[in-house]
């Protein structure tokens, strides 16, 4: 009788299946920004239809093509740039949690909240950061 692969490896043998979700929210991130670029669609996701915020999710769709062309080749410079997308994501959360409006709210909680949400999302860099760290095998030196 042939032996099922374990969970880590269900969907491509040898693959590490947290590798492959990346990969996948990778390419859903590029086809998504592409989609969110044409003119003339209006997507919730797109705050502005101006030409900047267009080019900007071009942009988005080349790192998110660009991330996950590296991770499925297993380049091992795709493990270093990981970084520089973890970093950008948490900058980006960072940033957007202090645009967003408040206007309803007191200045007060304003800062407690901001200051929760920070903190809620150095602990979510602080345990992918960990898991990315892991990953460093998978890749090709």
């Amino acid at each position: 009788m042939k032996r099922l692969p374990n969970i880590a490896e269900a969907v491509i043998p040898g693959t590490p299946f947290g590798i492959e979700i990346l990969k996948a929210v990778f390419v859903l991130g590029c086809v998504l920004s592409l989609i969110g670029s044409i003119p003339g669609l209006h997507f919730q996701f797109v705050a502005n239809h101006d030409l900047f915020s267009r080019l900007l999710l071009l942009g988005y769709a080349v790192l998110f093509g660009i991330g996950s062309y590296g991770i499925h080749r297993r380049m091992h410079l795709a493990w270093k740039v990981g970084w520089f997308y973890l970093g950008l994501f948490y900058v980006l959360s960072i940033h957007s949690a202090m645009t967003a409006p408040n206007a309803s709210k007191p200045a007060q909680n304003q800062l407690i909240t901001l200051a929760v949400l920070v903190v809620m999302f150095s602990a979510v860099a602080a345990y992918w950061g960990n898991w990315w760290r892991k990953q460093k095998s998978y890749f090709k030196s």
